[in-house]
């Protein structure tokens, strides 16, 4: 088995198990995809997806303990190239970056600016895709570094820095009724009116669906997108209340929506760095990782890292854009 075939194995989990999905990612066709899955199941002698149809269902046994391993020797290959890239500055490469859609359009610009005055040759490479997708990216040695959010747990398999910690907010047009209620907004408030926010909202496990599930109210989810953006053009055009992450308001850009905090309603979210396991994170990987935690020094990051598992973080801080 080649290098390639474990990535095209690693890619077909990592997009759901939907192999058109993945052939995109790995820049190939569906149909040459499902000939190198064929010729791999072949060479192991025995399948490593089950299958409904002609659609895949499941990873067998064997196909578990293959993806692991497969996981494994790519972040290895990532750590060679790591090092060559830290050790020979001659033959360096870009950055390579992941990010979800709000942290790369509203909180890594300003970090990546600081990191270029001191790296001025520097390139980066940016991938943009969701939470789980950009932590398996890193997960899998395919960049340097990721940027991702979760309901406070810490990711797993990756080494991971808690950068900060966020709230969600509802946007609202001038003249809308939620900003005269003259108290704290409650789920049911929220779901009286359509609502336009990330696509996330509409998975029944998310910890926005279970919030309302949870106090047995149903939202009228009007649109979704994955781009905070948007859901704020949609506002504006009347379609909506705007749920966002609060790093996605800026105060004078937006001056014309008011924005009602949300953080009794749904449980804080915490912005994570994530690094590959198996291999010493880029020097440039970590500064940027530093310039987006101010609460932490870069030397105590590089000696918590380097502790693995056993790590302690600092409690991140809120988030604060003065700061970012």
């Amino acid at each position: 088995m080649t290098l390639n075939q474990l990535r095209y194995l690693v890619a077909i989990v990592d997009a759901g198990l939907v192999i058109s999905r993945a052939a995109e990612r790995v820049h190939t066709t569906q149909s040459g995809l499902s000939k190198q899955l064929k010729q791999i199941e072949t060479e192991m002698g025995q399948p490593l997806f089950q299958r409904r149809g002609y659609n895949l269902s499941a990873l067998t046994p064997c196909g578990q303990r293959v993806i692991e391993h497969g996981r494994a020797v790519l972040a290895e290959m990532a750590g060679i190239r790591s090092l060559v890239a830290q050790r020979a500055p001659g033959m360096g490469r870009a950055l390579r970056i992941a990010t979800t859609p709000t942290q790369a359009r509203y909180v890594l610009p300003a970090a990546l600016e600081r990191l270029k005055r001191g790296h001025q040759q520097l390139q980066i490479a940016l991938r943009v895709g969701g939470d789980e997708e950009v932590l398996g990216w890193a997960e899998s040695g395919q960049i340097d570094l990721a940027l991702a959010s979760t309901q406070g747990l810490r990711p797993r398999r990756v080494a991971a820095v808690p950068l900060y910690r966020w709230q969600r907010l509802a946007l609202l047009p001038a003249g809308h009724p939620l900003a005269a209620i003259g108290r704290a907004a409650t789920l049911a408030d929220l779901a009286a009116h359509p609502l336009v926010t990330y696509a996330s909202a509409r998975d029944p496990v998310s910890d926005f669906s279970r919030a309302f599930a949870l106090h047995g109210v149903k939202p009228t989810i009007a649109t979704c997108t994955a781009d905070a953006d948007l859901i704020k053009t949609y506002v504006r055009a009347g379609l909506g209340v705007g749920i966002v992450a609060e790093t996605a308001y800026e105060r004078e850009r937006d001056a014309d929506l008011q924005a009602l905090p949300l953080g009794n309603l749904f449980r804080p979210c915490t912005a994570w760095a994530a690094f590959p396991a198996r291999c010493a994170p880029l020097e440039q990987a970590l500064e940027l990782a530093a310039e987006l935690a101010p609460h932490m020094e870069l030397r105590s990051m590089r000696r918590t890292l380097a502790l693995g598992e056993a790590g302690e973080w600092p409690a991140p801080p809120g988030w604060d854009r003065s700061a970012a």
